[in-house]
C-alpha cells in the first residue's frame, strides 16, 4: 500500500502517476527539510529490521570518507530517534569513536512512508553502474585518496575491464586471423587514442604485417 495526501492506494505505478499529476516545485518548496542538529550518538538507534546488510569494508569506505572530508550528508531519523537513512554511517562513527553525530530529524511522513523510504534509499542504487572507462579518468591523479577510495580494489576491477575491452577489440574470426598469418597487412582503426593506446601492444603481437591507426581528434 502506498499513501499520498492522506489517500491509500494500491500499487507503485497509482502512487507514482498521482505523485506526477499532482505534486508541483511549490508544493515541494512549501514542504523543506527541518534543520540539522549535532545530537549524542547514544540517542539514535539502528531500525531493527533494516533489510540492508552492512558490510565491514562499507563501513570502512564510509569512515575513510568523513576521517578525510568531514560529514556530507546527515543520519535522517525519525521522531523516535530510529534510523531510516544513514545505518552505516553511524556505524562508521562509532568506528571513529564520535561522540554526537548529525542528524536530520524527520517528522513529515506516514509510518507507511518512513518505511518504504528506508528501502527506497538503497533500492534506487540496484538501478545504476559505474561508467568505467569515465573512471578510470575520474581517478587519475588521485593516489593521496588510496585508502579513502580502496583504489587497490578499483585497481583489480579497472584491470579486468582493460583486458576485457581489449580481448573484445582483438577478436578475430578465424578467416581474419589466417589472412595475417598469410602476411597480409591488417589496418587497425580505433575512434578514440587511449583505445588504440591500449589496444596496439596486443594487435603488434599478431603475425603478419600490422598498422595501428587512430582516426580522430589528437
Amino acid at each position: 500500500m502506498c499513501w499520498y495526501s492522506g489517500t491509500k492506494y494500491t500499487s507503485i505505478e497509482k502512487w507514482l502517476q498521482k505523485v506526477t499529476e499532482n505534486i508541483s516545485a511549490e508544493y515541494i518548496l512549501a514542504h523543506p527539510m527541518g534543520e540539522v542538529q549535532h545530537v549524542p550518538i547514544t540517542s539514535i538507534y539502528p531500525y531493527e529490521r533494516n533489510p540492508r546488510r552492512i558490510s565491514a569494508k562499507a563501513v570502512d569506505i564510509v569512515a575513510g570518507s568523513i576521517r578525510e572530508f568531514g560529514w556530507t550528508q546527515p543520519i535522517v531519523v525519525d521522531g523516535n530517534g530510529i534510523i531510516i537513512i544513514g545505518h552505516t554511517r553511524r556505524q562508521a562513527a562509532i568506528k571513529l569513536g564520535l561522540d554526537t553525530v548529525p542528524v536530520l530529524i524527520e517528522t513529515r511522513l506516514t509510518e507507511d512512508q518512513t518505511r518504504a523510504l528506508r528501502i527506497l534509499d538503497n533500492r534506487s542504487r540496484d538501478y545504476s553502474q559505474w561508467d568505467y572507462p569515465v573512471l578510470m579518468k575520474e581517478l587519475e591523479g588521485l593516489d593521496e585518496f588510496s585508502g579513502e577510495l580502496d583504489l587497490a580494489d578499483w585497481s583489480a576491477l579497472i584491470t579486468g575491464f582493460e583486458e576485457a575491452q581489449a580481448e573484445a577489440l582483438l577478436e578475430l574470426d578465424n578467416e581474419t586471423e589466417q589472412l595475417i598469418t598469410d602476411n597480409y597487412t591488417l589496418v587497425c582503426t580505433f575512434d578514440t587514442k587511449e583505445n588504440a593506446d591500449m589496444a596496439a601492444p596486443s594487435i603488434l603481437n599478431l603475425h603478419g604485417a600490422v598498422n595501428v591507426r587512430y582516426s580522430g581528434p589528437k
